[in-house]
């Protein structure tokens, strides 16, 4: 059997083939302009997921501690998508890791916040504890202690809590607005102390 050899294409042909293939290869230039090539969804590195929920949350829970060692890829990096694969197990951990977080979020009535504990009892003290903190310094010279002695905070606090709106709306006469509930409440006799 000969193979047979086709005519070669005239100039009039050779034209219309060279600009029908130009035509579609710049379609399709222009079509995947600014197209990188294949992009490879990735997770978070162990560090990267760490440091966002300290971010998010201001405490370091440092969820990633049971979760398995990031693989660097050929090029020395842990956060080459390539190399970032998410087998179950791991989804298990994240699911786990988020389900614990979760346990630390504080419900507030106009939104919430996250504790280092678990437990109501603990929630509610934490406020009293930064209040105690301020209670227990010596700022800019000003001694609570001596000033005032151990002081119950309770009514202090049931004062405030009863006249927020009043404070707030306040503002720009704080301290007026401050001395009025004082007053009110029979926080402080003098402004010499108790």
């Amino acid at each position: 059997m000969t193979a047979s050899r086709s005519k070669q294409l005239s100039t009039e042909q050779t034209v219309t083939l060279r600009a029908w293939i130009l035509t579609y290869l710049d379609a399709e230039a222009h079509d995947k302009a600014g197209d990188s090539g294949r992009v490879v969804v990735r997770r978070l590195t162990n560090t990267e997921f760490d440091r966002t929920v300290h971010d998010l949350t201001r405490i370091d829970f440092r969820p990633t501690r049971e979760f398995p060692v990031d693989n660097a890829a050929g090029e020395g990096f842990t956060n080459n998508g390539e190399s970032m694969v998410m087998a179950p197990a791991l989804f298990d951990k994240y699911l786990a890791a988020a389900q614990e977080i979760a346990r630390h979020a504080v419900l507030l009535p106009d939104g919430f916040r996250f504790s280092a504990n678990t437990g109501r009892g603990d929630w509610t003290e934490e406020p009293f504890d930064k209040i105690r903190v301020i209670y227990n310094t010596d700022t800019d010279g000003y001694d609570f202690r001596e000033k005032w002695g151990r002081a119950n905070l309770l009514p202090y606090c049931k004062a405030l809590i009863q006249h927020r709106e009043q404070l707030r709306s306040d503002g720009s006469q704080l301290d007026a607005a401050v001395d009025a509930v004082s007053a009110e409440e029979v926080l402080f006799r003098t402004s010499s102390g108790p």
